[in-house]
């Protein structure tokens, strides 16, 4: 077998394809849920009695956040969000988290599409294919909510390989709610 050499990343023949097809997905999806169960186990993002997760510290890692909506659906991705549940005035930006294997890189992260009202920034974030950890899977994203706005936020994971990207996961997150004083985060 003869390896070929890319801009980004080693390419070998297999059973199942030119570039690895589905013998790499399934490689990478085990590393992933096997590095997400190591560092966080399976989430269910809210307290036992099934209110919104409290105001805490950014997670560490992404197998720590504690909305892993993708160990939950999506074949095992260990996806997900971070957040919590408390009121925010209009006025406020608050940072959200999607989350992802620290071992995934060749991704692309993006909240979309975006109930109307609502806006994001940065609009999405890549980690390039590389050796290295994504620095730990965890992805700040600062969402602005306007005055109406409603609907639950979602995030994707779309694989960057030129050869054949595709979307790893696309995940329901938590649902905006406002009322006249301003705007919270509940269980999707």
């Amino acid at each position: 077998m003869v390896a070929l050499r890319t801009a980004r990343r080693e390419v070998r023949p297999t059973a199942f394809g030119q570039n690895g097809g589905m013998s790499n997905y399934l490689a990478s999806a085990a590393v992933g849920v096997l590095a997400a169960l190591a560092l966080g186990g399976c989430s269910t993002g809210s307290d036992p009695d099934g209110r919104a997760p409290t105001p805490h510290p950014a997670p560490v890692n992404g197998g720590k956040c504690n909305d892993l909506v993708g160990l939950r659906s999506q074949g095992g991705t260990p996806t997900g969000f971070d957040w919590s549940g408390e009121e925010h005035k209009f006025t406020d930006t608050v940072t959200l988290f999607v989350c992802a294997a620290p071992t995934m890189t060749g991704i692309t992260l993006s909240l979309s599409p975006l109930p109307t009202g609502v806006s994001v920034d940065p609009a999405e974030r890549t980690v390039p294919f590389n050796q290295t950890s994504t620095g730990g899977g965890v992805f700040p994203f600062r969402v602005h909510v306007r005055p109406g706005a409603q609907g639950a936020l979602r995030a994707k994971v779309v694989d960057d390989d030129p050869t054949r990207p595709y979307t790893m996961a696309d995940l329901v997150g938590p649902k905006i709610v406002t009322d006249a004083d301003g705007w919270r985060l509940t269980r999707g």
